[in-house]
């Protein structure tokens, strides 16, 4: 019997993350289980069905052995499905499926996860001989990964045998740094385009830090590959890359990097040695990266069974041995063998994936295969997006999957030279999966309406994620101070060692300010950051109306007006949406997308994706109601402080350390003083319109606007900034105005604050406002809540949702309707129903 076709059903990576930078605390291991869980996720499988887990990995770490079994376990894979890391050098992603497919042809499975993973960052420096003792003389530290990139039969590190390969063909430096730049524009502009962003997984990187009992930290969102250069037509950086130093023929390149000082006409001379000759460079060169990625594969039986539509299906492979001297020429041997086999020709196929280790083995094969350039790695190859070595073959297989899909062309061929003196090639056909539509709309040019320190804080974070933005102001005095403004943040942040100049300056050129409303006309998106008020906004809105072509996004960066009504001022509700920003945007990892009845799922797919996609923001969606959602659970929290101030004895500095202790970024007094008292009484008094008594602001907020101490920006608030203008102590005004407090223990109070938060939480989930997922992760990201609490809702479940139901009915009887218990959570005690599923222990057998 005749078996069927094996067929790749699903596929996902990681970003690529340069060598040392977003991912280089993130284990290869966990980069992989990642990877695991969302193809799982994603097909809907029972991971037990799997018959077996394969994945590449050259670096292994030494905690993670046998890396594929490790990250299988952590993906929830279980035990009884066995796992094989295989090391095949550059080919180790591609090799997994290829073992997955023989596999299967050999009757052993039916269903294999397989993937890949490295990453080049964590590789560790060496002490070889510390083991058995150390005695007398210098010994070396050896560095792992250079000692892994050189090859030990001939002992030439991988970049010299690119130059054997480009002094062997003629291969010039001018055709080689061509070609890194031109890989650079091609994946520039499938990033632009979005094409990398269903096959991207994020990585959430969380970190926290315990001093004593206080538990702090926070948590950053990889989901942007970070090798590509963000403009490759800068000609500053084309001429640096044309003017990079060769190294690789330097004949002391694997010596310690340790010159020996000698002291020599009075001067303390410090020698190194470099080649100065070659044409191989850094910049024209793969960068060293980390990275991981994953893919299902299936029968067609299996995928029918499981109503699994085909990416892709595996049709041929080949391997084959080079000389190691010349290891680049490897795809020139391979491909005619993989061709042979699946009696194809190179005119059949439509889009080779051809790896980039080098530009001169690339050019190489390239043109010794006769392969159009149209059709060469047309999303851009390893120099530009980089060359996590275990996990190469699997993300070029799952690029080739999408660019087929996207194309509806037939044939993608996968192929790369091998460290050690190989070829291998993959060829895969594509499935009957459709592509998708995409109705989400691209956004690449935005307009940011204000200058302020908002509006410039977004048109900051925008330009450095490679987005054209243009700042409207008033008159050309504000627009000209905004856009220095912006120069200055990049500026400094270069000082800071935060950014590279390079990146800034790319980024300054990415940002222009103006006066002239018709310089917005052409622009995608709106981003409107003035002044919070919403007969103010509507005028601005009404105009840009007028101006802006109207297929454009219209956003408001309103933390708490009517997203409908600044909406009616315009012609286009459809397509007028909330994106509330956090303060400062550079750094604040949450965007709050906030729906009106009017605005369109186009409209909402298309801010999501810009914001989580191009900007890398954590991003929730809410429904529309007075004060949103994170102001809404914020204020409850906020507006109990300033109660416990009148009506107990508690003093400003108890009530924040004692938020500080719990883990809170600050305490919430400072915290009013940095966002303004004025604002917050503003929000207060939006909560107290829209949900009535029971959010009845402080009158504590009121009395000190009243007073003018709006916090940081006037020198005084709950604290008193500026000593020199001889204001009232807060205790004063307290024991004047408030004589009657109680006493109180300061950890009672904050429980009520927390309590606050917890209600209000549960009145969102009645109302539909957001789901509790989104819920703990606004709070989490947009508001400091403590990371090790993971938000209220998890919170209210660990102190148990019966004593949260049992401390509000209390202190409903002692301090009134703010605290009346949400309908929702006193049915989910009655019905004793948890808000989050427990995770079940997993009893299945142990094989």
């Amino acid at each position: 019997m005749v078996k069927q076709r094996m067929v790749i059903v699903e596929g996902v990576r990681t970003a690529i993350g340069s060598f040392g930078g977003g991912l280089k605390d993130a284990p290869a291991d966990m980069l992989l289980a990642i990877c695991f869980q969302e193809v799982i996720k994603r097909t809907g499988i029972d991971p037990a069905v799997i018959d077996e887990v394969i994945a590449g990995n050259i670096c292994q770490p030494s905690d993670s052995v046998n890396i594929a079994r490790v990250s299988a376990l952590r993906a929830g894979v279980p035990s009884h499905v066995p796992a094989i890391t295989v090391g095949c050098n550059c080919f180790s992603g591609a090799e997994a499926i290829l073992q997955a497919y023989r596999a299967y042809k050999a009757g052993d499975c039916e269903i294999v996860l397989v993937g890949g993973t490295e990453n080049m960052s964590r590789v560790p420096y060496l002490l070889k001989q510390a083991r058995f003792g150390q005695k007398l003389q210098h010994h070396v530290v050896t560095d792992g990964l250079w000692e892994g990139l050189v090859d030990p039969t001939i002992n030439q590190i991988m970049g010299r045998t690119a130059e054997n390969v480009a002094r062997k063909w003629n291969i010039s430096r001018r055709d080689q740094d061509d070609f890194a730049v031109a890989s650079h524009k091609k994946a520039k502009y499938a990033k632009t385009e979005g094409k990398f962003k269903s096959q991207i997984v994020s990585v959430v990187i969380k970190k926290t830090m315990s001093v004593g009992d206080n538990i702090s930290g926070g948590e950053s969102i990889f989901a942007e590959d970070e090798c590509i250069n963000p403009d490759p037509d800068d000609q500053k950086w084309v001429q640096r890359v044309y003017s990079l130093p060769a190294m690789f023929l330097n004949e002391h390149v694997s010596e310690p990097k340790n010159p020996k000082p000698v002291f020599k006409d009075g001067k303390v001379v410090l020698h190194d040695s470099y080649a100065n000759e070659g044409t191989v460079t850094s910049g024209n060169s793969c960068p060293m990266s980390d990275g991981a990625a994953a893919l299902l594969l299936m029968s067609e039986e299996k995928a029918k069974e499981f109503n699994l539509e085909p990416m892709a299906y595996v049709l041929s492979y080949s391997r084959i041995g080079c000389d190691q001297e010349y290891m680049g020429e490897g795809p020139i041997y391979a491909v005619p063998k993989v061709l042979e086999k699946a009696g194809l020709k190179v005119g059949d196929i439509d889009l080779f994936e051809l790896n980039e280790a080098f530009a001169a083995q690339a050019i190489v094969c390239q043109r010794q295969l006769g392969i159009p350039d149209e059709k060469l790695n047309i999303w851009g190859g390893a120099i530009a997006l980089g060359h996590p070595v275990g996990a190469t073959g699997a993300i070029l297989t799952i690029k080739a999957m999408h660019m087929l899909e996207e194309a509806q062309k037939r044939y993608a061929l996968i192929t790369m030279c091998v460290g050690g003196g190989q070829g291998g090639c993959l060829i895969i056909e594509r499935g009957s999966r459709n592509k998708k539509e995409n109705k989400t709309k691209a956004i690449n040019k935005i307009a940011v309406i204000g200058g302020g320190a908002m509006g410039c804080g977004i048109a900051l974070l925008v330009s450095q994620h490679g987005r054209q933005v243009v700042i409207k102001e008033v008159i050309p005095e504000f627009a000209e101070k905004s856009l220095k403004t912006v120069h200055d943040k990049l500026n400094a942040a270069v000082a800071r060692g935060k950014l590279m100049s390079d990146r800034a300056n790319t980024a300054k050129g990415l940002v222009t300010a103006t006066a002239d409303i018709s310089e917005i006309r052409d622009v995608d998106l709106v981003i409107e950051a003035v002044f919070e008020n919403l007969e103010v906004k509507k005028k601005v809105f009404a105009e840009l109306d007028r101006v802006v072509r109207p297929d454009a996004i219209f956003a408001t960066n309103t933390s708490s007006l009517s997203i409908t009504e600044i909406a009616s001022a315009t012609t286009r509700p459809e397509r007028f949406i909330g994106m509330h920003f956090f303060n400062p945007p550079i750094t604040m990892p949450l965007v709050e997308l906030i729906s009106s009845n009017m605005t369109s799922r186009e409209t909402l797919a298309a801010a999501d994706d810009f914001a989580k996609n191009s900007l890398g923001k954590v991003t929730i969606h809410v429904k529309e109601c007075p004060a949103f959602l994170i102001n809404r659970l914020l204020m409850p929290y906020l507006n109990e402080a300033a109660y416990l101030l009148t009506e107990t004895t508690l003093t400003v500095e108890e009530i924040d350390a004692y938020a500080r202790q719990f883990s809170w970024p600050m305490g919430p007094f400072v915290l009013l003083d940095y966002l303004g008292i004025d604002i917050a009484a503003e929000v207060a008094e939006i909560c107290r319109r829209g949900y009535g008594k029971r959010a009845k602001p402080a009158p504590l907020m009121r009395r000190l606007v009243e007073l003018g101490r709006f916090g940081d920006k006037s020198g005084a608030g709950f604290y008193i900034k500026d000593k020199t203008k001889g204001l009232e102590p807060l205790s004063a005004i307290l024991g004047r105005e408030y004589p009657n407090r109680m006493p109180l223990n300061v950890a009672e109070g904050f429980h009520r604050m927390m309590l606050g938060m917890v209600n209000e939480a549960f009145l969102c989930l009645e109302e539909n406002i957001s789901s509790p997922e989104e819920v703990d992760i606004g709070c989490l990201y947009g508001i400091g809540f403590p990371m090790a609490l993971e938000g209220p809702l998890h919170w209210a479940e660990k102190e148990g949702l019966a004593n949260i139901l049992g401390d509000l009915k209390r202190f409903e009887q002692e301090c009134g309707e703010r605290f009346k218990p949400s309908r929702l959570l006193e049915r989910y005690v009655a019905e004793n129903k948890n808000i989050f599923k427990k995770k079940e222990t997993d009893e299945r057998e142990e094989w």
